[in-house]
């Protein structure tokens, strides 16, 4: 796969960017939401994630993909593990960051 790919990963795989993530959408169809609400509708089905949320922005970094869109990774391996749907899949696309922009937006050191 190249930058700007989309692809299918599974959620268990993907990695955080930012060693904190804030507990409100600050962007997007969620933005203003608490990351909670969108736990509960993907568990009520409400929202499939392989359908009905925007692909995660991927980056592959020090051998692992980490996820530029942490809060919805956040919400995404909260259901996985409430639901116990290990093999939960999302799309994503793979950055088309510089490695300088990656670093920079990078504060995950795990």
């Amino acid at each position: 796969a190249s930058p700007g790919d989309m692809v299918l990963v599974p959620v268990m795989q993907l990695r955080f960017t930012h060693d904190k993530i804030r507990p409100i959408f600050r962007k997007g169809k969620h933005r203003g939401q608490p990351l909670y609400e969108l736990v509960n509708d993907l568990f009520r089905g409400v929202v499939n994630p392989a359908v009905n949320l925007p692909p995660l922005e991927i980056y592959f970094h020090k051998g692992v993909w980490r996820s530029l869109n942490n809060r919805r990774l956040w919400a995404l391996k909260a259901y996985m593990g409430l639901s116990g749907n290990f093999q939960l899949m999302v799309r994503a696309f793979i950055s088309t960051s510089s490695p300088a922009a990656f670093r920079e937006k990078n504060t995950t050191h795990t």
